[in-house]
């Protein structure tokens, strides 16, 4: 479905995947993406978004800088080869951004792995999550959370308190 935003046009495009084991679908995994037409370079910039009460607020933060070998190496595991997530000099000249981008997957990966270490023997009934903002290699990202009545809620911080991403478990 194409929309006009305002910043351009948008295209969205809902990605589903079914796996299965034995015949019966294990896993049903609906990805929400959206297609950004090239920004006009002379348009003012949003500011970020941020929540300085997130991590004041969570039950608990977990801390972690993700480095280049490890985007090179999900990389690898996930055939994924667009230079945004391993050339520097491409994320910075060609994308304009600051650093290496840090893989969304992956940083679904760790938004969920947050929530089950601290939920544990919990097991997941759906997951959602919405990124924010770009998640840069070399930065320090906090993963705030906390569970409230079999829902887990977890927010990715920067150093700045920007949200980058914000996930929510549900629980069996």
């Amino acid at each position: 479905m194409e929309k006009a935003g305002s910043t351009g046009r948008l295209v969205f495009a809902d990605i589903e995947r079914e796996f299965a084991m034995g015949g019966e679908v294990a896993v049903r995994s609906v990805w929400h993406d959206v297609f950004l037409e090239a920004a006009d370079p002379a348009a003012p910039v949003r500011p970020p978004r941020t929540d300085a009460e997130a991590a004041a607020k969570a039950d608990w933060v977990d801390e972690l800088v993700l480095d280049a070998r490890q985007l090179f190496r999900f990389s690898a595991l996930t055939f994924n080869t667009h230079l945004i997530h391993y050339d520097r000099a491409w994320a910075r000249d060609v994308e304009g951004l600051p650093d290496l981008l840090v893989h969304g997957p992956l940083t679904r990966i760790l938004l969920m792995d947050a929530a089950r270490r601290h939920a544990p023997g919990r097991m997941p009934a759906t997951l959602t999550v919405r990124a924010i903002a770009p998640v840069l290699v070399d930065r320090r990202i906090r993963l705030a959370g906390s569970t409230d009545a079999g829902t887990t809620r977890v927010t990715a911080l920067d150093d700045e308190d920007v949200v980058l991403a914000t996930a929510e478990v549900s629980w069996t």
